[in-house]
């Protein structure tokens, strides 16, 4: 009778040693392309304490600046029982990037009225954009126009992802070149307009037609001529149609209802 007592209470025993384990985790992912700061976080079960041996040499429950790519660790607690996962982390497949471009040249004799264009790729909008000097590095407020001069951009997206323009140089406007606004042979109507603008010109085909805000961003740009131009796709609000023609920048403010 004691002999069978031992026996039971050695199996139980046994039984406790080769208890079960478990690893679970939480992970973050970069919002940026290109950034390391992923996170992973270990929730383990089983016997405490508990050791960790990650992929990236780390031994902490939580791994910070993670590039994306996929880790593997391994949890073993403190009866010998261990666990393994793999853990990948993502970033967005597209950079953030912007482009800043020339507009219009400033006026030599008048006011600074040199504008920049800039498209994005990537990025979550809205954006916050700061312009610069080239070569003083100063930031420039006299927007949304520019005096002579070279300027780049920075742009923040709402996630914080950042990218720098190269530099756009801003020239006085040389001879034979005229910017006119309103003042010019182009009409366009009718205007304001929901949908489609027509465009009628005295004597010459345009080489390139623009359309932007007031920021200077472009919403619409096409190389080939046409009379008709199609603005259903913009918001309503106010911009400015920049027409391209025998060497002339003609100017036309125009209203999308």
């Amino acid at each position: 009778m004691i002999r069978f007592f031992l026996i039971l209470v050695t199996i139980f025993s046994m039984s406790s040693v080769s208890g079960q384990c478990d690893l679970t985790y939480t992970s973050v992912d970069p919002l940026c392309n290109g950034v390391c700061d992923g996170q992973a976080t270990l929730f383990p079960t089983g016997s405490a304490p508990f050791s960790y041996s990650w992929s990236t040499g780390d031994n902490t429950e939580t791994v910070d600046s993670l590039c994306a790519g996929t880790y593997t660790v391994t949890m073993i607690d403190d009866l010998g029982c261990s666990a393994s996962v793999s853990i990948t982390i993502t970033e967005p497949a597209i950079p953030f990037t912007v482009d800043a471009y020339l507009i219009s040249n400033s006026s030599v004799s008048g006011p600074c009225e040199g504008q920049i264009g800039w498209t994005t790729s990537g990025g979550q909008p809205d954006y916050t954009i700061n312009w610069y000097d080239c070569n003083t590095m100063d930031l420039y407020t006299n927007l949304p126009y520019f005096c002579a001069g070279e300027y780049f951009s920075v742009f923040m997206d709402d996630y914080g992802c950042i990218d720098t323009s190269e530099c756009v140089t801003v020239n006085d406007n040389v001879i034979g070149l005229s910017e006119m606004f309103n003042s010019n042979p182009i009409q366009v109507y009718p205007n304001p307009a929901s949908e489609i603008i027509t465009l009628e010109m005295a004597g010459s085909d345009f080489t390139e037609l623009f359309i932007y805000d007031y920021d200077g961003r472009v919403f619409l740009y096409q190389n080939n001529y046409s009379e008709v131009i199609n603005i259903s796709g913009l918001a309503s609000g106010n911009y400015v149609l920049r027409v391209v023609a025998n060497s002339c920048v003609h100017l036309v403010k125009i209203s999308k209802l």
